[in-house]
């Protein structure tokens, strides 16, 4: 996937990713979608990111 096209899915659904509470150290939306997109790229399992 090319950064651009990365890019604008993170903008769509960014709202989305956003958690309703900021935590100092939680996870943005960028390394949300970076490893949905990732896990389901590569079939895994749930186990995969236990």
């Amino acid at each position: 996937m090319s950064v651009p096209v990365f890019d604008e899915l993170l903008r769509l659904l960014q709202p989305d990713l956003n958690s309703t509470r900021q935590l100092p150290d939680s996870v943005g939306a960028e390394e949300k979608l970076a490893m949905t997109l990732h896990f389901l790229s590569q079939g895994g399992t749930m186990q995969n990111i236990a």
